[in-house]
């Protein structure tokens, strides 16, 4: 399943980054959030929502549909 996430720290920062894609490219999803290593669950709830609200929710639907796992 395209799905992806990576997570950087830079001094006191976190920084998350993930997609979520069609598997023949034709949709691609990507959004990151960035704040202090404290708050990484909630960043990690704040990029989840931001990938639904940009589409991923589509493409997780659409792939399921499929059989894509």
């Amino acid at each position: 399943m395209p799905l992806g996430a990576h997570a950087d720290i830079d001094g006191g920062a976190l920084h998350l980054s993930g997609f979520a894609g069609e598997p023949d490219g034709s949709r691609l999803v990507r959004a990151s959030v960035s704040g202090a290593i404290r708050d990484a669950a909630a960043l990690g709830e704040a990029l989840g929502e931001r990938l639904l609200a940009l589409g991923a929710q589509q493409i997780l639907d659409h792939l399921a549909q499929r059989g894509d796992q």
